[in-house]
């Protein structure tokens, strides 16, 4: 990822530090693209751009801002494109595509609740509406590049089976700093052996953990000093990449780069999974004679794994023992695109138990607010969350030392696990912790308060491929080959995707809502924090790990709006039901947090549970933002 400034619709990326405590906030990876409710005429008649909202960045106060509708997503009816069960899109598409009916664009099309994507895509090349990119099995959607007017058309003759429409913009990584430290302050070296919780006792090697997949720039399987052979599957989505780098299985060589040729019988057969791009016609086998590859031009996806599976004497890191899995999404300078995160998303839910995937980690974060109820990247990780697999998300380096808009997704997602950043202070001691300058944390439109948790992301040092455009760009951080210190909420959110990976080690039956409770439940209480900026604190990893009964849970109350699709069977939130409860009962979210099991906690239960959700922020904040790209990693220039 090369430093810029941020402009237009790119926030700076927060992750990367220049060594110093004050330095500017630096560089952003491309932002999310803020997605709008949209006008209620065939017509496309645009809303009003004002955006109430909470005070923070974006939705504060009665501040306006260009292409946001005035309505709120939730408490009120929702304005559609082509009649009132149209498509919700933004103010500023709108005026796109009626200004430019000829022109061609690339959009993220979503479909209504019992929707699938191959039915959108059918439709779509029946009736001459345009052409399906991809078709994705994690969300009922479709890429498509269609015209303004066969959009006008699409909406006018299937008015009920369009949820959303986006646009699919560049997304990029987020930013980076060291301290070695942090792995006493998150208490992580219990971790690396079996250890009795009663008496302190080494009983052997750690259980094994399962397999964590990084959705990031890839990963330098050939670091066998840090990942051995534990590199299980390295395939790529990245469709701005130029290089050509060939997908890898050390598992089993399934003689197609159809990413939904899995074992998963889960996995419907009745859409086409996007492909992993590959220079080869399959993916590589357990022998193949040319060995495990580097597809991590940027060197960040390298890092991130290193700090959530590392296993290097010198720097280890959480679950040293866990398979890895390597999603490419950007190129070398950290860029990606949003419907390729969603296609990591399907590739994962397709081959979950191929590879024995319990963790996902994504240390990006989006820089344009958006609604988690429309968002596609939101449901794609809900998906994932529904099926077994714990998500993890950074929070953000576009922080400012208060609260600002948390409404970027994936971290706006309120059933995920969402990490902040934390400076040790180059102490060993938690207590004396505190919430980096740039660690976003706030409320999202929705009325979510994020992060979740947090966790140490000052000066850390990670492996990294050599030649990469991080090392080159700040040479001065390498400490030793092969090795560097970085800052941001991109190596945080590892922290605690490995700490989640222990905690399925111990107790491989948990839920996702299991691993997060515990996670939260055991975090410890820091009190140089500014309320809210932390989460509930900071991540404990071996005394989550060693609970000896089952956790409460953090997304009871949200639970209760999760059902099967009525189109393919699968768990889905319903935000309807949701958006219908809330509006009638204001306190609907404490009693999540009122189970006598939270007591136990060390921070305070009853604080948090009247902060966890806003309804003041939710009322006001809810303005139809939609997101089409991610700011992925979430590293910084700033120490």
């Amino acid at each position: 990822m090369k430093p810029s400034s941020s402009s237009g619709g790119s926030r700076a990326n927060a992750l990367w530090g220049r060594g110093g405590r004050q330095g500017s906030r630096g560089r952003m990876r491309p932002a999310v693209g803020s997605i709008v409710v949209l006008a209620a005429t065939a017509a496309l008649a645009v809303p009003a751009a004002g955006v109430a909202g909470t005070g923070h960045p974006g939705f504060g106060g009665l501040t306006t801002t260009p292409g946001l509708s005035t309505t709120p997503l939730v408490g009120a009816a929702l304005p559609h494109f082509g009649g009132a069960t149209g498509p919700v899109m933004t103010a500023s598409l709108i005026n796109r595509v009626n200004t430019h009916p000829n022109q061609v664009f690339k959009f993220i099309v979503l479909g209504s609740k019992g929707a699938k994507g191959s039915q959108i895509a059918k439709l779509i090349g029946k009736g001459g509406f345009g052409h399906t990119v991809q078709t994705y099995k994690s969300i009922p959607g479709i890429t498509a590049t269609i015209t303004g007017a066969q959009l006008k058309r699409l909406a006018a003759t299937y008015p009920k089976l369009l949820q959303s429409v986006t646009l699919d913009r560049p997304v990029q990584t987020a930013d980076y700093q060291n301290a070695q430290m942090w792995t006493a302050s998150a208490d992580i070296s219990p971790l690396w052996s079996n250890v009795d919780p009663s008496t302190g006792a080494d009983l052997g090697p750690a259980p094994q953990a399962p397999a964590i997949a990084f959705i990031d720039s890839g990963i330098d399987a050939t670091d066998t000093a840090d990942f051995g052979s534990r590199v299980v599957a390295s395939v790529s989505f990245c469709s701005l990449c130029t290089d050509a780098t060939r997908s890898t299985s050390a598992v089993k060589d399934t003689g197609s780069t159809d990413p939904s040729a899995s074992t998963d019988p889960s996995a419907s057969s009745d859409s086409t999974a996007p492909a992993a791009s590959s220079d080869t016609s399959a993916p590589a086998a357990p022998n193949d004679p040319n060995g495990p590859v580097n597809d991590d031009l940027e060197g960040h996806g390298t890092m991130v794994a290193g700090i959530a599976a590392g296993a290097s004497s010198d720097y280890p890191g959480v679950a040293p023992n866990a398979p890895i899995v390597s999603v490419r999404v950007a190129n070398g300078d950290g860029e990606s695109m949003e419907s390729d995160v969603i296609a990591a998303c399907d590739w994962i839910l397709a081959n979950k138990d191929t590879y024995g995937i319990k963790v996902v980690n994504i240390s990006m974060a989006g820089a344009t607010p958006t609604s988690f109820q429309f968002d596609p990247l939101d449901q794609a990780v809900e998906r994932l969350w529904f099926s077994g697999i714990t998500v993890v998300a950074a929070s953000g380096n576009f922080g400012t030392g208060s609260a600002v808009d948390m409404s970027a997704a994936p971290g706006n997602d309120p059933f995920i696990i969402t990490v902040g950043a934390l400076d040790q202070n180059q102490t060993f001691d938690p207590t004396d912790d505190t919430v980096t300058p740039w660690s976003a944390y706030g409320y999202t439109a929705d009325g979510f308060s994020k992060p979740d948790i947090s966790a140490p992301g000052r000066y850390m040092i990670m492996p990294v491929p050599m030649g990469a455009t991080i090392p080159d760009t700040v040479p001065d951080r390498v400490v030793a080959p092969g090795y560097m210190w970085m800052s941001g909420t991109s190596f945080a959110s590892p922290v605690v995707a490995g700490a989640a990976a222990q905690v399925l080690a111990r107790h491989p039956d948990w839920t996702p809502d299991q691993v997060k409770g515990a996670l939260m439940l055991t975090a410890a209480y820091l009190p140089n924090a500014d309320w809210q900026s932390a989460g509930v604190g900071e991540v404990d990893g071996a005394m989550a790990a060693s609970l000896d009964f089952t956790p409460p849970n953090p997304n009871e109350n949200l639970d209760t709006f999760v059902s099967k699709d009525p189109g393919t069977g699968s768990p889905m939130f319903d935000s309807a039901a949701w958006a219908d409860a809330v509006k009638s009962e204001a306190a609907w979210s404490s009693a999540a947090w009122s189970s006598a099991a939270w007591a136990s906690a060390a921070w305070a239960s009853a604080a948090w549970a009247s902060a966890a959700w806003s309804s003041a922020a939710w009322s006001s904040g809810v303005n139809a933002a939609m997101t089409s790209l991610a700011t992925y990693t979430e590293a910084t220039y700033t120490p």
